[in-house]
């Protein structure tokens, strides 16, 4: 790779073969590359002196202004590459003054307003509403607007113009999200861990609760976006493999995979949500299984764990969009 892209500086384009060689002084000397394949030309190419300017290229001992070769050009052609040998220039290094970015806040949601703590040294805050900017301001607080739904994060931007990350988005719905108290559905379930939601939890491994069932009931048919509260603590959030998997269900008809990512080592007590699925669900009772698979297995091959604490369902749609 550093032979044909660094010393020859092939960049390939469609409708040529470009050259932008770089030598250093240490490797003065001719280099050559015999018989070189490009779409229906064969190439002799040639590489003199060092350096990354170029003082003139030949085709088939004739002066041409570029060292590019045209897409279209075909048979068997020799390319001489001279280089200056000027040696490099010297060059300045720029030194920028230490910087952090701020903080990522974390957002609030309550009686219609967000919030978030203040930082020092910040000029401004981005409203973002799915994933657009929406509104500048300065305080730490926002009224949100009569047409709210949507989901909703904070950006922070210090006196320098450095962002923070965007915070943890907060969903707005019109209709209050329906949530199923996993612990309900299953004949066995622990209450170890903290910040639970309801009764209990669901714990699943590969080798208890391989199949989870519960009941959805609504009153109302549509779609809806589905999605489960977990504690994954079995490895850190940025690396390892022990993401756990299932195959979400509906009355033994494969909707799509769940996934409970890794939420730091040991940290059985920290809640986060699932990816979400969308599910129609007709009117009454709606039946699902939470089930382990052959296509569920994860990297690791044996470790797939999470605690499951509940259901969380959001209606996006009317049952006239419901499939048939």
């Amino acid at each position: 790779g550093s032979i044909y892209k660094v010393f020859f500086g092939m960049v390939f384009r469609p409708d040529g073969l470009e050259f932008h060689p770089t030598v250093p002084e240490k490797y003065v000397g001719k280099k050559s590359i015999k018989g070189f394949c490009y779409r229906e030309c064969g190439l002799d190419i040639e590489l003199h002196g060092f350096g990354s300017k170029i003082k003139s290229v030949r085709l088939d001992g004739k002066a041409i202004k570029e060292a590019t070769i045209p897409a279209g050009l075909q048979g068997h052609h020799r390319l001489e590459i001279y280089l200056d040998s000027s040696g490099s220039a010297k060059r300045t290094l720029g030194e920028a003054a230490h910087a952090v970015s701020p903080r990522t806040p974390f957002l609030n949601h309550q009686d219609g307003q967000l919030s978030w703590a203040r930082q020092e040294a910040i000029h401004h805050y981005h409203i973002v509403k799915d994933g657009r900017t929406l509104h500048q301001l300065q305080q730490e607080t926002w009224e949100l607007p009569s047409d709210s739904c949507g989901e909703y994060q904070v950006i922070a931007v210090d006196k320098q113009g450095y962002s923070s990350f965007a915070s943890e988005p907060i969903t707005i719905t019109a209709e209050p999200p329906l949530e199923i108290d996993l612990s309900l559905s299953a004949l066995a379930y622990e209450q170890r861990c903290p910040n639970i939601s309801g009764g209990g939890y669901i714990p699943i491994s590969l080798g208890q609760n391989l199949r989870v069932t519960f009941e959805v009931e609504v009153e109302d048919a549509g779609i809806y976006a589905l999605s489960i509260r977990y504690a994954n603590g079995n490895g850190p959030v940025n690396t390892d493999n022990k993401c756990a998997l299932r195959a979400l269900m509906q009355n033994e008809i494969f909707v799509g995979t769940l996934i409970f990512p890794q939420r730091g080592i040991n940290n059985w007590e920290e809640w986060g949500e699932s990816n979400t699925l969308k599910v129609a669900l007709k009117k009454g009772v709606n039946r699902f299984t939470l089930s382990f698979e052959s296509f569920t297995h994860n990297m690791d091959g044996e470790v797939n764990d999470a605690f499951l604490d509940r259901v969380r369902l959001v209606k996006i749609s009317g049952e006239n969009d419901c499939p048939a």
